[in-house]
């Protein structure tokens, strides 16, 4: 095997209109956010957390909101 079969880089796919992830517009042409803002001040207004299956994350500043999960018993 040749070195650059062994060292793949990564390669970002771009995704057309990315933002409309975000947004959401009912019937009545209201527009919801899907997606929880920042409240940090070094970020600013418009900038969106990732929403995981068990945590909101920012990329930006690194701010992390895990959910709690209902005691199993």
């Amino acid at each position: 095997m040749s070195m650059k079969t062994l060292f793949r880089c990564a390669v970002h796919k771009k995704v057309k209109l990315a933002v409309l992830q975000f947004y959401k517009v009912d019937g009545s042409g209201k527009v919801q956010r899907l997606r929880k803002e920042c409240p940090s001040v070094s970020c600013g207004p418009g900038t969106f957390m990732a929403s995981h299956f068990d945590r909101h994350y920012c990329g930006k500043c690194g701010t992390t909101y895990v959910f709690k999960k209902p005691d199993e018993e």
